[in-house]
């Protein structure tokens, strides 16, 4: 079945959302654990998952003859979709691009989470980053930035050299599906190079911070998935939590279903869109495990502390798939009071 453009749209504010979080929990733990070599740590983080993106853009339009400069960088280039963000274009040519954002989710997840110390980190670095990775002409400022408390975010970018060159007629902004594929790949790098550079940083110290803002991300999602769901009218139970589900569908998973019933899933994944993006890194298969290790239980467990999960293969541990046994037990369910009380005790311990 095919998915509706407002369903394209859904899912992809859906993925920056999560986006946003994830990008929250792993810098929070930079900036708050580690302090000052955090800050530094957590930069140099952001500058290398900015260049790889940038590299990447570039070789893409390399493949496809485009010409390489701003009007090509901009129009099939940068955050997959905009779902979400709105924008006064100024001017875009080859040589020059000025623009302002006016609302940014982004922004406003991370102001909602407390975090704009962080974002600001993030909108600092990234943009130069990327955009000097695709072409070292490129000139990048950024006079005004949301994250640290201007009304705005305005980008006055260039690459003088460029000027006169002429545009590519048959640049398309790409189908909607594959906008979605590319958050679900941004959001594998993002955790990558963020929990990477903890681990390669920080040593033990450093994968228990990874851990712990799993943990919390985890946490968190299995929590508004309960909200949401309560707020729906639908029940608390395995089949609700697997069929409305926060991730949204990528076509490029595939699964062994085996059952799926209130009480019971027995699924298999047999391929998954994170585990192939990390695998081509170095460390990748290490660094993803972790992931694997913790959000699971905690997403799961926030929906229903009763739930019960076994996950004895996984992908980024050599297996040839990820096997997935979950319980809920309603004689385990315990009532709502009691829970929330449970859920605070639990959360304040990751």
């Amino acid at each position: 079945m095919t998915a509706t453009p407002d369903e394209i749209e859904n899912a992809l504010l859906t993925m920056e959302e999560l986006y946003a979080k994830l990008y929250f929990q792993l810098a929070t733990e930079y900036c708050r654990t580690f302090k000052k070599p955090g800050e530094k740590a957590l930069a140099e983080a952001i500058r290398r998952f900015g260049e790889d993106r940038g590299r990447a853009n570039r070789a893409k339009h390399e493949a496809l003859g485009f010409p390489i400069h701003l009007h090509t960088l901009f129009t099939a280039g940068g955050f997959p979709g905009k779902a979400g963000f709105r924008r006064n274009k100024i001017a875009l040519d080859p040589h020059q691009r000025i623009s302002e954002t006016l609302q940014c989710p982004l922004n406003d997840h991370w102001k909602a989470m407390g975090g704009l110390k962080e974002g600001l980190f993030y909108c600092q670095v990234i943009h130069k980053a990327m955009w000097s990775a695709y072409d070292p002409g490129i000139q990048t400022n950024q006079p005004k930035i949301m994250t640290q408390g201007d009304d705005l975010c305005r980008f006055d970018v260039f690459l003088p050299e460029a000027k006169g060159r002429p545009t590519a007629r048959d640049i398309a902004p790409g189908e909607p599906v594959e906008h979605l594929q590319n958050m679900m790949d941004l959001q594998a790098k993002l955790y990558y190079y963020l929990a990477y550079g903890l681990i390669n940083e920080f040593g033990l110290e450093g994968e228990a911070a990874v851990r712990r803002a799993i943990r919390r991300f985890g946490w968190d999602r299995g929590l508004q998935m309960r909200r949401n769901h309560q707020a729906r009218g639908l029940d608390i139970n395995l089949y609700n939590l697997f069929t409305y589900y926060d991730l949204p569908g990528d076509p490029r998973f595939r699964r062994n279903k085996i059952e799926l019933t209130p009480e019971t899933r027995l699924s298999e994944t047999l391929d998954c869109t994170f585990f192939n993006v990390w695998k081509e890194y170095p460390d990748g298969n290490r660094i993803g495990r972790v992931y694997c290790e913790e959000v699971h239980h905690q997403i799961f467990g926030a929906y229903d502390p009763a739930v019960q999960i076994n996950l004895c293969r996984t992908l980024t541990q050599g297996d040839d798939r990820c096997r997935f046994s979950i319980y809920l037990r309603p004689a385990n369910q315990i009532p709502e009071p009691d829970w929330i009380e449970s859920y605070q005790k639990q959360r304040e311990t990751v």
